[in-house]
């Protein structure tokens, strides 16, 4: 998890929050008043202490003004780098290095630790002359900011600061979004052995960096070109706020250059680097070659090459090859196969010595490749999944490649590899695609559709659609995959967009300079829009308004899934985006957006709803969107009589709870209704704070009616003002209660009721600004019968419904999950694998909060609860995954069980889900039978009673009469 901010890249607009409530706009003004958080009892300052806040009141109180994250959230790795640069005797208003300045510590933080690193007297007591000299001889006033005036660098850990720097290295087309690297320093270091170094800011800087290592040390290559270029990092897997983490191998005696920078322009800042050097990887490959390719060559190139040019291979063959990565490139096998059945399941298996990938390709006849099925891996000879799709007769590719684009040059230990392909007759991992199941079109509810073929090849991209739910996004790949692709025709008299389709002139808040497009109510603006390369065009279009209450509406149709937003916060460019969001999907208009605002400056912010497949100069690129505006009546809220008056005039902020300096809270108890008043102007709100405790554990629930867009939650830490959201938020808008918020509380406790508006724009005193809201009190919810690791339940392949209300936390944390290692209010499974391969266990767009997932090897219940030493793998939030939703995937073997622990990122996350497990491999015993759900590789009364347990989760008429079919069956 990261803290949250909307955070601009490349034309994308990437919200990025701490957990659903942040979403909701608790970061900011909510939570980040007077931080009372800063005291002698919270964590040392100089490092990540895993709390709000810090112990010296004056340094926290200047980082928490800067960043209420520190304060409101966590003081991590970023607070304390922000209070190295802001607190300490090296800070920017400290005086200057260059001459005595009386004070200790000077202004340019890099230069004032190295000369403290030197003589501490510069820091603890004085800034003298002496020190003035040491900066002379030892910074060069920033000597390491151009290449020519490198410094020298070791193993273990520098803090640096790039502020100021100018950028003097040039760009690599294989590195970060644009190839440049920004506000760059640089560094000298000789390896003092043969291994694998690591260069990391990975958790330690306090801006978006960049890191770049060359080879070799000679001067007069400054700045290097791309022949000496060895690796690039631009954001580190696993690593917070877009830090980097690079690995290179390195030889000893020889030197390197390390360059250090930042994603764009407007990025540098100060952070820690750090230098580690391990053990080089070994070669683990034997093989003869096969492939017939030199390193370094291209003769099977594919698409990628001119002459396009093709290996091959067969069903049942394995192919040994290699592969290289450098200067910012990689090479690329294609080998073709033929299929000569339609419904053939195939399987590549990778195994590479490098870290690898392999897929499944089709369209190759025109060379418009796209990816089938379940993409492959490998790491260092461990294979970690195979590619596998459903294929219909034809002609398709194996591709196999390096996973980066650097640090794999020829000549290495690691360029080998393996590929391996099976042919299977029958795709029944698609049971779902029947003519009983719902139409393809829509979504239509169930897995599957009614379209076989379409069906299988949809679920052979995206195996959700057959695995859980077949929805609006199988629904927009079945009109992209198996129709004919839509012709936008704009409509006469409408505007157009003037923007070139790879161009961007109306990019918002995300352009650099920030520039609009503009849209009158009833105006009808005909553009472009593209997704390429992970980043997509984004379009804003600026309006106005000058009624007290507008309906506006925004109607997109267009040639690509797209989507279409009414968009706030725009004067500065801190947008929020309001009301209902809507989108298009070939030239089918979903849903229109839809707001009501008040007088003032919006945006109608179009763009694909993806990140790739949309190129420009192809056919598909085409929008139309439609503004209108109908001026709106204002709901009038009239309280209950009886209700309790909130006792705070629109304006004020008498109950701002750790928003408010001193803090202070209004107070509500069981079964009570308070009528109160909340604003949202001009970038902040008013947030109204209701404490309340209970005598027994109990579930609470608030209900909310408000004139405006308001939210409610339930909120626990709030004896250390460290607040934390639990349970599930209520919102609600116009007079009318959307949803309520609830959540279970134990007796004693102090808790408090949280009501706001939804927005920090567009609600100004004077206008709607009432609401009510009424707490009410139940029993405590009981906990899951699995609850704790030593009442695990059983768990089938297929899809399970599942409930963490009520669950206690009795699992240990583990440092590599998660952003504190612990998963909470877990509940616990038994799972025995099916097949020898592997086994996929998600939560993906399945559940109602953040969830997180853990696997164990073994079901032996000493082993409750289990360790480090027993833990395979676990996941908080997966790439394409909304909601923070989870999933991972593992290596399983037949009959082998396995602890599965489903639960969620924080003490306030539980709720309601449905976790899928899906096995990929050879069946228990090679069984021929497909029906065969015991593994006992006899089709009869057990499977049957398995599948009517688990009736429409995810067995349905379908399966039941192909279980029927194969009664009977052995092997």
């Amino acid at each position: 998890m990261v803290r949250p901010c909307i955070c601009t890249k490349s034309g994308a607009t990437w919200l990025k929050v701490a957990s659903l409530s942040l979403a909701f706009g608790l970061a900011g003004t909510a939570f980040g008043g007077g931080n009372p958080a800063c005291g002698p009892d919270a964590g040392p300052c100089d490092i990540a202490n895993g709390t709000p806040g810090c112990d010296d009141v004056d340094c926290c109180n200047i980082v928490c003004a800067v960043d209420p994250f520190c304060c409101d959230t966590e003081w991590d790795g970023i607070c304390a780098g922000e209070a190295a640069d802001l607190c300490g005797p090296c800070n920017p208003n400290a005086g200057p290095c260059d001459a005595p300045n009386g004070t200790p510590g000077c202004d340019d933080p890099f230069c004032c630790e190295t000369v403290c690193a030197i003589d501490s007297f510069c820091c603890d007591v004085e800034w003298d002359q002496a020190c003035a000299d040491e900066a002379a001889e030892f910074c060069g006033a920033g000597s390491n900011d151009d290449c020519a005036g490198r410094i020298d660098i070791g193993l273990g850990d520098l803090n640096y600061d790039t502020t100021g720097a100018n950028t003097d290295g040039l760009p690599h087309a294989g590195c970060q979004f644009d190839g440049q690297t920004y506000h760059d320093i640089w560094f000298n270091f000789t390896a003092p052995a043969d291994g694998l170094l690591t260069v990391s800011t990975c958790n330690q800087a306090s801006y978006d960096t960049d890191l770049v290592v060359y080879e070799g040390c000679d001067t007069a290559d400054c700045p290097p070109g791309d022949d000496a270029l060895l690796a690039c990092n631009d954001d580190g897997t696993g690593c917070a706020g877009f830090s980097s983490e690079v690995e290179v191998l390195v030889t000893a005696g020889n030197c390197y250059k390390i360059r250090v920078g930042g994603w764009n322009d407007g990025d540098q800042g100060a952070g820690t680097l750090t230098l580690s050097l391990g053990d080089p990887p070994s070669s683990c490959l034997d093989c003869t070659d096969t492939e017939g390719e030199a390193c370094g060559d291209d003769t099977n190139g594919g698409c990628n090459s001119t002459p396009v040019a093709f290996g091959a291979i067969e069903c049942g063959e394995t192919i040994c090859g290699n592969a290289w990565a450098d200067g910012g490139t990689r090479d690329t096998d294609w080998f073709l196969i033929d299929i000569a059945d339609d419904d053939t399941g195939v399987t590549a298996t990778l195994t590479s010595e490098f870290n690898g990938v392999v897929f499944v390709v089709g369209g190759i006849a025109n060379c418009a490749p796209v990816v089938l099925g379940q993409t492959g891996s490998s790491e260092q000879c461990v294979v970690i999944a195979p590619a596998t799709a459903c294929l219909a007769a034809g002609q398709y590719v194996i591709f196999v490649a390096p996973a980066e684009f650097e640090g794999l040059p020829c000549g290495g230990e690691l360029n080998d590899y393996e590929v391996t392909v099976e042919c299977v007759a029958g795709c029944d991992q698609f049971p779902a695609c029947n003519p009983d199941a719902g139409p393809c079109d829509v979504p239509n509810g169930t897995p599957g559709c009614d379209d076989e073929e379409c069906c299988a090849t949809v679920c052979s991209v995206d195996p959700f659609c057959c695995d859980t739910e077949w929805d609006q996004l199988c629904a927009d790949q079945a009109a992209q995959l198996c129709g004919e692709p839509c012709d936008l025709v704009c409509d006469p008299g409408s505007s157009i967009e003037d923007e070139t389709c790879g161009d961007d002139t109306n990019g918002g808040c995300n352009g650099t300079p920030v520039a609009f497009g503009a849209i009158d109510c009833g105006e009808t603006v005909c553009g472009t829009g593209w997704a390429e390369g992970g980043t997509r065009d984004t379009d804003w279009y600026l309006f106005e308004t000058t009624a007290d209450c507008t309906n506006v509406t925004a109607s997109l149709t267009s040639e690509f899934s797209g989507v279409v937003f009414i968009v706030g916060g725009i004067d500065v460019c801190a947008p929020v985006v309001l009301g209902n969001t809507g989108s298009s999907s070939f030239c089918n208009p979903i849903a229109p957006a839809t707001a009501q605002v008040g007088p003032g400056q919006w945006v109608v912010f179009v763009a694909p709803s993806v990140f790739e497949g949309i190129p420009c100069d192809v056919n598909g690129n085409d929008y139309e969107v439609t503004l209108t505006c109908e001026e709106c009546v204002l709901c009038d809220l009239v309280c209950d009589p009886g209700s309790s008056d909130e006792g705070e005039t629109c304006g004020d902020d008498t109950n701002g709870g750790c928003n408010s300096t001193p803090v202070a809270f209004g107070a509500v108890e069981c079964g009570e209704t308070i009528c109160g008043t909340g604003w949202a102007d001009a970038g902040t709100r008013d947030t109204d704070w209701f404490l309340f405790t209970v005598d027994e554990d109990a579930t609470v629930t608030a209900d909310l009616v408000s004139e405006f867009n308001g939210v409610v939650f339930i909120v626990d830490g709030i004896d250390a003002c460290a607040p934390v959201v639990i349970g599930t938020t209520g919102s609600a808008n116009e007079c009318a209660a959307i949803a309520p918020a609830s959540a279970a509380v134990l007796a004693g406790v102090n808790y408090v009721l949280f009501v706001a508006p939804a927005v920090f724009e567009g609600v100004p005193c004077g206008g709607q600004n009432d609401y009510e809201v009424t707490l009410t009190c139940g029993m405590a919810p009981e906990a899951p019968e699995n609850d704790d690791c030593v009442d695990r339940i059983e768990i089938l392949d297929g899809a399970t419904d599942y409930s963490t209300i009520g669950a206690t936390t009795d699992g240990l944390p583990h440092a590599s999950c998660q952003f504190d290692g612990q998963t909470y209010n877990d509940i616990w499974y038994n799972y025995t694998a099916t097949v020898d391969g592997t086994l996929t266990v998600s939560t993906c767009n399945n559940a109602a909060y953040d969830t997180d997932l853990a696997v164990y090897a073994g079901c032996d219940t000493a082993d409750c609860p289990p360790g480090d030493d027993a833990l395979i793998a676990c996941n908080d939030d997966f790439t394409g995954c909304a909601g923070f939703t989870s999933e991972v995937t593992i290596n399983v073997v037949c009959g082998n069980c396995y602890k599965i622990r489903v639960g969620g990122w924080n003490a306030g996350d539980s709720g309601a889900g449905t976790v899928t497990l899906t096995p990929v491999g050879e069946p228990c015993g090679g069984c021929p039978c497909v029906w065969d759900l015991d593994g006992n590789c006899q089709v009869g009364p057990a499977d049957l009673a398995i599948l009517l347990a688990n009736w429409n989760a995810p067995y349905g008429p379908a399966d039941l009469a192909a279980l029927l079919a194969e009664w009977n069956c052995s092997g």
